[in-house]
């Protein structure tokens, strides 16, 4: 993350170094240029100076062309060998920079590609939390209806038969409701509460309605009963989903214990696989966390 600033500098030094250099060859180059210049005007001026500003004979303009030659073809020699080894060394350096500054690129290039693989990681965590949560938010929308339904459904009134009636009524002191309250009992009364029309009290009334429940099943006559356990085992199913998406196991326990607390009564009384599969994950969840709790 840091480490691209220290490269563009690193770069911009060397393409400085680089201007630098080929600055001062070219300045080199120049004064190279003018020294040949200076020894070809001072031969010339010492010709002339010879033959006090006249051109002299041809004999002697042309031995002294010889002599220019002779001198100044070892000069242009040496300088052309100079000006080669020069060009070949400056060949060289911009090689070298060259292949420095490919590995630099090489390095910003990896570098890059390990920023934008962690950038996407980032993105990717990024995208799955609020994909989770958005799940939990959902989860949570769910189980808080099903609840209402559940709390709904509770409430309803048992919907009563002529043997329903003939089982409660002789054991109406036992149940200490009358006739009339017979017709009021509800859900809650039967499986959720410690009341007086509790089914816990009659095995009579539990094989009732189990054989209630059973005859629904078999003639695929859904009852309140039969409602009930499908409310039942979407409740469990999505308090288990929101236990195994939740960070925070604590309050997923909150949902778990609820869920326990619901479906117990009504696998009591009906005993149904289902919910007994359900009840079996339950607990194994609630006794992990009690393990949990005494190892820490």
């Amino acid at each position: 993350m840091t480490t691209n600033p220290p490269k563009q500098t690193e770069t911009t030094t060397q393409n400085e170094t680089i201007e630098s250099e080929s600055c001062n060859n070219d300045i080199s180059f120049k004064w190279l240029i003018v020294l040949l210049a200076i020894v070809a005007a001072s031969l010339n001026g010492l010709y002339f100076m010879n033959f006090k500003g006249s051109w002299g004979n041809q004999a002697d303009f042309g031995a002294f062309g010889d002599f220019l030659g002779g001198v100044l073809n070892p000069v242009l020699g040496f300088a052309t060998v100079g000006l080669l080894i020069w060009s070949l060394r400056m060949q060289m350096r911009e090689l070298v920079l060259s292949r420095e500054q490919l590995t630099l690129t090489r390095q910003e290039l990896k570098e890059t590609k390990e920023e934008t693989a962690l950038s996407r990681q980032a993105m990717e965590a990024q995208v799955t939390h609020l994909q989770k949560e958005a799940n939990l938010n959902e989860l949570i929308r769910l189980i808080t209806d099903l609840r209402k339904q559940f709390q709904a459904l509770c409430n309803s009134k048992i919907k009563t038969d002529d043997e329903f009636i003939n089982i409660v009524m002789p054991m109406s002191s036992s149940f200490m409701v009358n006739l009339n309250r017979i017709y009021d009992l509800e859900i809650l009364h039967l499986l959720y509460e410690e009341s007086d029309a509790s089914a816990y009290k009659s095995q009579e009334l539990i094989v009732y309605l189990k054989n209630s429940f059973e005859y629904g099943t078999t003639e695929r006559r859904p009852t309140q009963w039969h409602e009930l356990e499908t409310l039942l085992i979407q409740f469990g199913g999505l308090v288990i989903k929101y236990h195994q998406l939740s960070s925070n196991p604590a309050f997923a326990n909150i949902y778990i214990t609820e869920a326990k607390r619901m479906l117990k009564p009504f696998q009591h009384i009906f005993a149904t696989e289902e919910l007994a599969v359900l009840l079996g994950q339950i607990d194994g969840i609630l006794l992990q966390a009690k393990q949990t709790e005494l190892v820490d």
